[in-house]
């Protein structure tokens, strides 16, 4: 993680046991080696992006192929993804999910269900850019080619929040965890995307605004929730609710699962 990343983290979860000096050293460098051992995204994964384009395997139409090439080389050479993260305790109340010491409270059965059981969280935001939006705008006149970029970009982001959930929950071994959850998703209101954006600072931070419906600027832009608890997690949870690509997956409209 770059050193923007690491300072953005407002805390971290303290050890669950006192540890004499020597564990903990032990305790870091097997994070740290652990963590080494995380990719950070470089490449659009073009097999599974062409899923949610329709496509159970790869086409033979030269003209496609060449389309999914140059696309791909546009996203990876554009974006400049940046992202931060942060953990806050939370409480349930009668009115929700409180993160405490804000003034947020999270209303909605289906985050509550996602963290039953949980005392902590981690939020996260990631952004690719806003150049991604100029280069899919600039394809507005080419209708297969705008729609190959959108849905690359969008792959892409999904690629960097599975690297971001595997960093935070690589930080918090001694910790069980619930898969990431997307702000929007379920009962979840959009709305809640300024109050998150604050507590991240993310506006200043990453440069991700939200309008007062709950759109993220740049577009591809995505905020979560992960949750930790001392006690196994028992969340039936399906991963279709947290990716950004749902709304345009032919594998999801069949009742199928692209296997992410």
């Amino acid at each position: 993680m770059n050193t923007e990343n690491q300072a953005s983290k407002a805390e971290k979860l303290p050890p669950q046991n006192e540890e004499s000096p020597s564990k903990a050293e032990n305790s870091i460098s097997h994070i740290k080696e652990q963590t080494s051992q995380i990719k950070k995204p470089t490449k659009v994964e073009i097999t599974t992006a062409i899923k949610y384009l329709g496509y159970d395997k790869m086409p033979t139409d030269d003209r496609l192929l060449s389309l999914f090439s140059d696309s791909a080389t546009i996203i990876e050479t554009v974006s400049k993804p940046r992202f931060l993260y942060s953990y806050f305790d939370i409480s349930k109340t009668s009115d929700g999910i409180s993160l405490q010491n804000t003034p947020v409270i999270l209303k909605g059965s289906s985050i509550s269900n996602h963290l039953k059981g949980c005392d902590r969280v981690a939020i996260f935001c990631v952004t690719l850019s806003n150049a991604i939006d100029t280069n899919i705008s600039k394809a507005k006149f080419d209708v297969l080619k705008q729609l190959i970029l959108d849905t690359f970009a969008s792959c892409f982001v999904e690629q960097y929040c599975e690297y971001i959930e595997d960093l935070i929950i690589n930080e918090n071994t001694a910790t069980f965890h619930t898969k990431r959850f997307g702000i929007g998703y379920g009962d979840l209101s959009l709305t809640y995307q300024n109050d998150i954006l604050t507590l991240l600072n993310a506006q200043k931070k990453i440069g991700v605004l939200a309008t007062n419906s709950g759109i993220l600027t740049p577009r591809k832009s995505v905020t979560a929730i992960i949750g930790f608890s001392k006690n196994k997690t028992n969340t039936e949870y399906n991963s279709c609710d947290s990716c950004l690509l749902r709304g345009d997956c032919t594998a999801f409209r069949k009742g199928e699962h692209c296997g992410k």
